[in-house]
């Protein structure tokens, strides 16, 4: 897609729908493992190639990074399932009140973005296929043995995500707060 029609596309969007639209980060893996879905929505999944899974409890999900979302563009946006339509990440709800301009926000995804390139460089084997969280758990499934860049990145992603779009899940808080004092001795 070019300049000019990315440009034409997103001209007759609202600013929301532009960061959504340009950040995808509760699409890609990043912010989420999988998406629920409702029991109605499993047949369209299906057909649009998403991975669906049951959790323990029976409850159907699609598994992230999503399979509909590719080059930063949502293939089903209009068909979208609900939990998908219904999300709302505190960049968005900040946004929406004002807290932040649209540009501050698609830096702020830009910074996201640099992170997990940050992180997934010092990967062994960065499955895109993954989630992050579970490409972090493939790379070092004892993280605390991770290099101690990976772990610097990873604790600079996860206080990113937590202030940014009100997303902690990257770590236990107890060894959150260890490799904190460890890697950065006040």
């Amino acid at each position: 897609i070019t300049a000019i029609q990315w440009g034409n596309m997103v001209s007759g969007l609202s600013e929301y729908e532009q960061l959504c639209l340009r950040c995808g980060l509760c699409c890609k893996g990043v912010l989420h493992n999988f998406t629920f879905l409702s029991k109605q929505e499993i047949g369209e999944a299906k057909r649009n190639g998403m991975r669906l899974k049951y959790r323990r409890d029976q409850i159907p999900v699609f598994l992230q990074p999503c399979s509909a979302y590719l080059d930063q563009n949502c293939y089903i946006y209009t068909r979208r399932p609900q939990a998908c339509r219904q999300y709302v990440c505190k960049l968005l709800l900040d946004l929406m009140s004002g807290k932040v301009d649209l540009q501050t926000a698609l830096l702020s995804v830009e910074h996201t973005n640099d992170l997990i390139s940050n992180l997934r460089a010092v990967m062994i084997d960065p499955d895109h296929h993954l989630s992050l969280v579970q490409q972090v758990k493939s790379n070092w499934p004892d993280f605390t043995v991770a290099p101690d860049a990976a772990q610097s990145i990873y604790l600079d992603l996860s206080d990113h995500l937590f202030q940014n779009f009100g997303v902690r899940w990257l770590v236990l808080p107890s060894r959150y707060q260890r490799w904190k004092r460890r890697l950065r001795p006040t």
